[in-house]
Parts: C-alpha cells; sequence; structure tokens
C-alpha cells in the first residue's frame, strides 16, 4: 500500500460506510485510481465511531503510515 500511495496518492478519496454492518462500525478507506485507471486501496480502518477526535487520530495514523507525506488533494462526500 505504500509503495502505491508513493506513486499514486497525488489525489486521494475518502469516505466511510455508514451502519453497513452488525455491529455498526464505520469502515474508512482511503482510494485512488492507479495508472491503468484501477481503483487502488491505500489504508483502511475499522473505526470504533465517527467523532471529530476519532477522524483527527485516523488522518494523523495515515500520514505517519505513509511517511508524511500528504496528499495534493482529498475527495470525501462530507
Amino acid at each position: 500500500m505504500r509503495i502505491d500511495y508513493h506513486y499514486f496518492g497525488d489525489s486521494i478519496s475518502f469516505d466511510t460506510t455508514y451502519r453497513t454492518n452488525k455491529e455498526y462500525r464505520p469502515l474508512a478507506l482511503f482510494v485512488g485510481f492507479n495508472n491503468h485507471h484501477q481503483l487502488t486501496v491505500f489504508a483502511a480502518a475499522l473505526l470504533y465511531d465517527e467523532t471529530t477526535a476519532t477522524f483527527e487520530w485516523l488522518f494523523d495514523q495515515f500520514l505517519k503510515c505513509m511517511g508524511g507525506v500528504r496528499p495534493l488533494s482529498m475527495f470525501t462526500d462530507q
């Protein structure tokens, strides 16, 4: 996932599921497209809740995992 992010992480999309599993836990996905226009998953997380603190923690952890490299743009449905 890190190598894909290195090459294709300029623009990423972030989205979470909402109440789609038995425990109602949000699944968060960081995705983008590779050079073949195929979806590439950069990271995934199963969250406890959807609070501001949880999302701040998640974004901090994502950046740490990706070597501190921020994407140029991020798309979300919010």
